[in-house]
Formats: structure tokens, C-alpha cells, sequence
């Protein structure tokens, strides 16, 4: 995996920022991780974290890969509600590559789905403490969406390095 895959979220009120990542975007030796899941051609990691309860929003996602960063053309928006000590299935978000140049990833389609099933087993053997813990919250959109924000658009940041002449 020569990627870094994420996912960012705000609270309504703003105070509460972040994301869900996986993968490293800057890699001088290849890696490649074990996945929590390998299936149909794809593999991937369920992401489980802890937030304040609360209204929040996916408001946008972003690959990473060398000096190439893709993001949305066009808005993202998946609101969630997170209850006090419970445990909420948010999705699972896809990252199908589209493009690249050599190694590096420089376009991707972004889709969203319920892979509840799949994914709580994961969650059930790397996490049985959160698995058996009960269920609140609410993810509104549970339909999938093939393209998540549009087809990205692509920045690739070329560093110069200048040295002087030694004398």
C-alpha cells in the first residue's frame, strides 16, 4: 500500500475535527500491511474510534500517494448522530483507484455502502469489548452512493531542490 486513504469528519459545532485514515501517503520502502478483510478484489480496514457524543457530518474525504493529493469535486455530506456509550455503524467508505502514474495513486471514485455484516465481524474478533457494547445513533443515509463528492481532483506538488555548487 503505497496510499493513504481518509475520511474527515466535523461536529456540527465545529469543535470536534478529524479523521479516519488508513494507509501512510509518504512511503520510501513498500509496505504492505495485513487487512482486516479481503474479498471481490478488494481489501481493506475497519476504522474504529471514539468520539463525544453528538451531531456530526463526513465532509470530506482525501488519498494521499507520494506528492499527489486527490480530494472532492463536489461537496460531501454524511451526517451521524454518536449517543453517550454506545456503539454506532457509521459505513463503509470504498476507494476504487482510477488512475495513477507509476506507484502513485491520481484519481479515485469514492463510494459508500452498508457492509454492517461484514465489518462487525471484523469489529467482533480485533475488538470484543466494543462489539458486545450496545447500539445507538443514527446514520440517516444508509443508502449507497457510488460516487462520493465527484471523481476527485488531482494536485500533484513537484519539490525543487536547489544546491549550491560545493567549492
Amino acid at each position: 500500500m503505497y496510499s493513504g486513504y481518509s475520511v474527515m469528519y466535523a461536529s456540527s459545532d465545529g469543535k470536534t475535527k478529524g479523521e479516519f485514515t488508513v494507509g501512510k501517503g509518504v512511503v520510501l520502502i513498500p509496505y504492505f500491511p495485513d487487512m482486516d478483510f479481503e474479498e471481490k478484489g478488494m481489501k481493506g480496514d475497519v476504522v474504529v474510534a471514539e468520539l463525544p457524543a453528538g451531531q456530526y457530518e463526513i465532509n470530506s474525504w482525501q488519498v494521499s500517494s507520494g506528492h499527489a493529493i486527490i480530494r472532492p469535486v463536489s461537496p460531501v455530506q454524511v451526517r451521524f448522530t454518536v449517543e453517550p456509550g454506545k456503539k454506532l455503524y457509521l459505513g463503509s467508505f470504498h476507494f476504487e483507484q482510477t488512475r495513477s502514474m507509476g506507484f502513485a495513486v491520481t484519481g479515485v471514485k469514492v463510494g459508500f455502502a452498508d457492509q454492517e455484516s461484514r465489518d462487525m465481524n471484523v469489529v467482533a474478533k480485533k475488538y470484543p469489548n466494543v462489539a458486545s457494547s450496545p447500539r445507538g445513533g443514527t446514520v440517516p443515509q444508509r443508502v449507497a452512493i457510488d460516487s462520493l463528492g465527484g471523481d476527485g481532483s488531482t494536485k500533484i506538488s513537484v519539490p525543487f531542490i536547489l544546491l549550491t555548487p560545493a567549492k
